[in-house]
Formats: structure tokens, sequence, C-alpha cells
């Protein structure tokens, strides 16, 4: 909980219900429509950062571990299938494994 005096915006919105509506146009392929929150971060392109947090219970989901984006380790998604540009689209200043 935030000080009284601090009062911090977040927007807690999340891009499963429309990320398969705008994806092919930048990444150049289809996405499926995704269910829920939860599968959106299981498809995040790279693993070590899926991650989110349940806002109701505070709990902590992150279905590939911590331990990936605790030591700066970058690789693709095995769930995600590669796109044209998805190489082109990560991060450009990092390495990524495959």
């Amino acid at each position: 909980m935030a000080p009284p005096h601090c009062t911090p915006e977040f927007d807690s919105r999340s891009q499963a219900s429309s990320f398969h509506l705008w994806y092919e146009k930048p990444f150049g392929g289809s996405y499926p429509r995704l269910p829920s929150a939860m599968d959106d971060i299981d498809h995040f392109f790279i693993s070590g950062i899926c991650v989110g947090i349940d806002v109701r219970s505070g709990g902590l989901y992150a279905p590939n571990g911590v331990q990936a984006a605790w030591n700066g380790i970058l690789a693709f998604n095995p769930k995600n299938r590669p796109c044209p540009n998805s190489p082109r689209k990560a991060w450009r200043a990092l390495p990524i494994s495959a």
C-alpha cells in the first residue's frame, strides 16, 4: 500500500483481448486470440520475462521462474511460433540466445 502522501497511477490492463488484432502488421504473422492474461503471459516473446502479479491476491505468476530475468538471460520463449520479424523486433541492443 502506498503512503498517504503518495498516489501512484497504475494501469493494469491486459493486452490479451486485443493483441491478436494488431500483431500481424508489426510482426509479420498472425496470432491467435488468447483467453486470459495468464495465457498472454505464457506467450511473452522472451521466456524470462513471463512474469505477472495477481492484483487481487498479490501472488506471483512466473511459469518459467524468475532466475533467467534475475541473471539477465534473454531467450526466445519456445511457446511462441517464430514470425519473420521476431528477431528484428526483439531487443536489438541486447544479445538473445536461441
